[in-house]
């Protein structure tokens, strides 16, 4: 038994400061020129393509260099440095949503870019009808129901 659970998509996230910074406040995607990007690593993983190439493309930014600036090999690392106000770091917002609900972190364009990769719960066929794995599938599938209404 297969269940899609939600796609994934990609934006740009960053500390809520970059918004009103005084030289160079993030309004518009093209106001990315002037921030320093931070790589989520992590869309090497999944697709084999950088998170800000996926959103670039996506936004029509044809002469944003997303090549620039450091790499962190684990999400968290990047929003903690982006959170700190280090710089933009394109990634899933689900990965970032503790921080978001927060207001710790915020996406400043509406664009979230779609991934070719979902989630997905997976389990043997026979094994749905047991109580424990019916109980916890029907609950799953209606927390990715609020996650994709949120979206």
């Amino acid at each position: 038994q297969v269940d899609k659970l939600f796609g994934l998509t990609v934006t740009p996230i960053c500390s809520p400061r970059l918004l009103t910074d005084p030289e160079h406040p993030l309004l518009r995607p093209a106001d990315l020129r002037h921030q320093m990007l931070l790589h989520d690593d992590t869309g090497d993983l999944y697709d084999g393509v950088s998170f800000w190439e996926v959103w670039r493309k996506a936004a029509g930014l044809e002469d944003l260099d997303v090549n620039r600036g450091p790499h962190f090999s684990h999400a968290v690392l990047a929003f903690e440095a982006a959170a700190e106000g280090h710089g933009v770091v394109a990634t899933m917002p689900v990965l970032a949503e503790t921080d978001l609900n927060a207001a710790r972190l915020v996406t400043p364009f509406a664009l979230r870019a779609p991934l070719p990769s979902a989630y997905y719960l997976v389990c043997a066929e026979s094994a749905v009808a047991r109580p424990s794995v019916k109980a916890f599938r029907e609950w799953l599938l209606a927390e990715a129901a609020k996650e994709t209404e949120a979206a």
